[in-house]
């Protein structure tokens, strides 16, 4: 493998501080190409531990957490930059500063990546990391949310891709990974991640005891099944030394939101996942070619049903949306068979019905995706097409 290094600016961090690594720069790619990871992928290694930055061209800055490190280990602090065959890498600036005092940086998870992540850095890449902050009734909890860019297609409990659009209104894997609960006084009550049934299968949520890093609150938590769930101790070819990711969590998924309208405040996430599944000659259909729904109202317990004539993919069942976070919102989406972008057609209905009665619609948007050259995609809402009544919307 072919590296391009660049020299770091002074770090100026105080020893064994909670420190961040910031990685200005921009990256072009070109525009013919539409199946290759778009952007440049950096490796940073402090001590002894191997770091992983996804520098997708669509941002300009990429924070990363590093810990506490020693300063023998700052001093000694390298970054590469993988060579791309279509992206190039025009600038870049890097420094470290001390991280500020916060509950939500102080106990973010370092991942560590399964082996077919870190030998092939553009699979199932680590978007982003997020958090929400969970009220109860002596005192609350902080859950970590992390956006991988494809949802699997392997395995015994596989998720189908346009099964993964008609359920979540996504392609993209949104797992909860890592929650504290906290006292009144913020002092931690217990802590628990997102594991595997038995050796990776299904979900199934643990009480965390493994270790954190070195002087630091942060869970050391491994990656270990294609469908992102964890365990608090290394499977075969995994160690403290294998590739991670310490994404840092600067932006709050807050009540009553989805977790996919990140995914919409960031529309490049759905060109990422479609660029991913052109590379493995999986995609069916762009992300462009569906309709989204964005249902908001009471979605916990019992099951909604729906149903579009004149669509692919025509019922679908759901026993929860907003899942894992406020049972608020959440997306599904219909690939039609004929959909208008500027006038109103007969014919085609969408038909909703529920199985309980705490399952209440109170709310729908309506969204389509346009593609936007260098930025991925442009989402419009197109909800004035729609009219609804009842539990019928027609356009």
């Amino acid at each position: 493998m072919i590296f391009l290094l660049f020299s770091l600016l002074a770090l100026v961090v105080p020893t064994h501080a909670e420190s961040l690594l910031r990685i200005h720069y921009q990256v072009d790619c070109d525009v013919g190409d539409t199946s290759s990871f778009p952007g440049i992928i950096a490796e940073i290694k402090i001590g002894k531990r191997l770091l992983r930055s996804y520098l997708v061209k669509y941002q300009q800055t990429q924070v990363i957490s590093l810990g506490s490190p020693s300063a023998s280990s700052l001093a000694t602090l390298d970054i590469r930059y993988l060579r791309h065959p279509t992206c190039k890498l025009k600038t870049v600036d890097t420094q470290t500063t001390e991280a500020e005092d916060s509950l939500a940086l102080k106990h973010s998870p370092y991942l560590i990546l399964r082996s077919d992540q870190a030998q092939h850095p553009d699979r199932d890449v680590p978007l982003h990391l997020g958090y929400s902050k969970i009220l109860k009734a002596q005192g609350f909890a902080i859950r970590y949310t992390m956006f991988f860019s494809n949802e699997t297609d392997h395995g015994i409990f596989a998720t189908t891709k346009s099964k993964s659009q008609a359920i979540y209104g996504r392609r993209t894997d949104i797992e909860w990974v890592y929650q504290v609960d906290f006292d009144s006084n913020n002092q931690v009550v217990s802590r628990t991640y997102q594991s595997g049934i038995l050796l990776g299968i299904g979900h199934k949520t643990r009480h965390f005891k493994g270790k954190f890093l070195a002087g630091t609150q942060h869970p050391i938590l491994y990656d270990i099944a294609k469908h992102n769930v964890f365990y608090d101790k290394p499977y075969p070819g995994q160690s403290y030394r294998t590739t991670g990711v310490h994404l840092t969590p600067l932006e709050e998924l807050v009540q009553p939101e989805a977790r996919e309208d990140w995914m919409w405040r960031n529309p490049w996430s759905f060109e990422i996942s479609d660029r991913e599944l052109r590379r493995t000659h999986h995609l069916t259909y762009a992300s462009e070619d569906y309709l989204y729904i964005r249902i908001s109202g009471a979605m916990n317990g019992g099951k909604l049903e729906i149903t579009g004539s004149g669509m692919i993919m025509k019922k679908i069942t759901l026993s929860k949306l907003g899942e894992d976070l406020w049972g608020s919102a959440g997306y599904v989406a219909f690939r039609p068979k004929l959909f208008p972008d500027g006038l109103r057609r007969t014919g085609h209905s969408i038909t909703f019905t529920s199985t309980h009665p705490s399952l209440q619609i109170k709310k729908l948007q309506f969204f389509r995706l346009h593609p936007a050259g260098q930025d991925g995609f442009k989402p419009t809402e197109i909800t004035s097409l729609f009219y609804c009544a009842a539990n019928t919307c027609e356009f």
